[in-house]
């Protein structure tokens, strides 16, 4: 299988972890990955162990890109390799790094390359990662073309390697495209022209696999052509080996409420709520007040850090990027976990997916505290013991965060939940349904091999 991706190790996103996990369990269902990426890039986070999930059989094949990112990661090496010392190179050598951005400028270059590029800019990507593909049709053949996205464009430059080669697609969508509620287009003419690719690319492929029931319903009504078996569910999860490992963290007797990933701008709504609610506890309960932490793993937007500066009673510790066993380590040392996710208005024409941190919620076997929309995210957290909230409901998420601090209080192993629910969401299982379907667009038996 050829699998394209623009977001691969040692990058370290949300984004990385669906490619990542197929490319390392599929080879026990009889199909090898050969992954095809772009060289290194400039981003804001890189973790190099990830890679040491790969198995021998998983080749990884990166091309050049002329995207900024590429451009901005060799002009750095080249002005590191001549004004940095050996000893200080040595020093920043480490497996894992995170570098920093301004907001101003990052949201500049956001908006230049919406303007510029359609439907993104690693469109430029695209012939270095075609000529790859041909290249490797001749020397290691393979049966299928599979590209996950976002990255949109990788779903084009799929299409046309399809094309060109003969060999079927499918399409691995984490977000619904056009249908994206962050990534819209800054124009009417942006956005015909999305859809005008995403039709071509999703009515050429032989199967689309989608990460929840939403985005399915979604697409079979924006596409009444399509069959329902054309369009199948394979949800995010996670790993079991990096769970059954995972060691906790000492929390000093505090109660902690976690958050892992990326707090962008378009989290402030619900953080504001979530941020007012504890105030209220803390008001009705200074001991609540006096023992209450909250942990952000990950990422965050200055606009989610002032909203924490100016709630005065929020004890927040802002841990930044964490490799991605310490960041499970922080989930499973947690008394409770808080999911954010954006409202959106009824005509928006749009769908909410699930958060991949959600899966991995569920598998730390903390309780989870979601405020967004109900969904398949709401039902998923409800029927692993969660509770769901909407942006409105500032009392009872306050009534919420004072119950899980009295059940810790009585207990403090008592917040442990784990339902038969998370055993349907493990990578290697997931990875399983992927084969199968593999298997039936290549017409080949659904038995694997020993």
């Amino acid at each position: 299988m050829l699998l394209l991706t623009s977001e691969f190790p040692p990058v370290a996103n949300a984004g990385v972890q669906r490619p990542l996990y197929f490319a390392k369990y599929l080879p026990r269902f009889g199909w090898k990955p050969l992954v095809l990426t772009v060289k290194e890039v400039m981003h804001f986070a890189y973790d190099h162990s990830l890679l040491g999930m790969l198995p021998p059989e998983t080749a990884v094949h990166r091309t050049e890109t002329l995207e900024l990112r590429r451009m901005l990661w060799i002009l750095r090496r080249f002005t590191r390799r001549s004004t940095t010392t050996p000893a200080a190179a040595k020093e920043s050598s480490g497996e894992t790094r995170e570098f920093r951005l301004s907001p101003r400028w990052r949201e500049l270059g956001r908006k230049v390359r919406g303007w510029l590029f359609v439907p993104d800019d690693r469109i430029l990507w695209m012939p270095f990662a075609i000529a790859k593909a041909l290249k490797l049709k001749r020397s290691d053949s393979f049966e299928i073309v599979f590209a996950t996205l976002p990255v949109y464009s990788v779903g084009v430059t799929a299409f046309i390697i399809s094309k060109l080669t003969g060999i079927p697609l499918v399409i691995d969508l984490r977000d619904a495209w056009t249908g994206d509620p962050y990534d819209q287009g800054p124009t009417l003419l942006h956005r015909k022209l999305s859809r005008a690719l995403e039709g071509a690319t999703l009515r050429h492929a032989a199967k689309i696999i989608v990460i929840c029931d939403d985005m399915k319903r979604f697409l079979l009504q924006r596409y009444s052509e399509f069959s329902p078996d054309k369009v199948v569910v394979i949800t995010n999860g996670f790993d079991r080996d990096e769970f059954d490992s995972a060691e906790e963290l000492e929390t000093e007797d505090r109660f902690v409420v976690a958050y892992s990933g990326a707090l962008y701008a378009h989290h402030a709504p619900s953080f504001g709520v979530f941020c007012r609610a504890w105030s209220a506890a803390c008001e009705q309960s200074p001991e609540f007040e006096s023992r209450a932490e909250l942990w952000v793993v990950g990422r965050v937007d200055p606009e989610i850090r002032r909203i924490a500066d100016d709630t005065e009673k929020v004890k927040a510790r802002f841990l930044g990027f964490q490799p991605h066993t310490t960041a499970i380590r922080y989930l499973v040392s947690a008394n409770l976990l808080l999911l954010l996710i954006k409202n959106l208005s009824a005509e928006a024409g749009t769908v909410i997916t699930i958060p991949g941190k959600a899966f991995e919620y569920l598998a730390s076997g903390t309780p989870t505290l979601m405020i967004g929309p109900e969904g398949d995210a709401s039902r998923i957290i409800r029927s692993a013991g969660g509770s769901v909230y909407n942006e409105e409901c500032v009392n009872e998420i306050a009534a919420e965060l004072l119950r899980r601090f009295v059940q810790f209080r009585q207990d403090p192993n008592a917040s442990t939940h784990f339902s038969a629910e998370r055993l349907r969401y493990d990578r290697e299982s997931l990875t399983s349904d992927l084969a199968r379907e593999l298997n039936g667009v290549c017409g080949l038996d659904s038995a694997y091999p020993a």
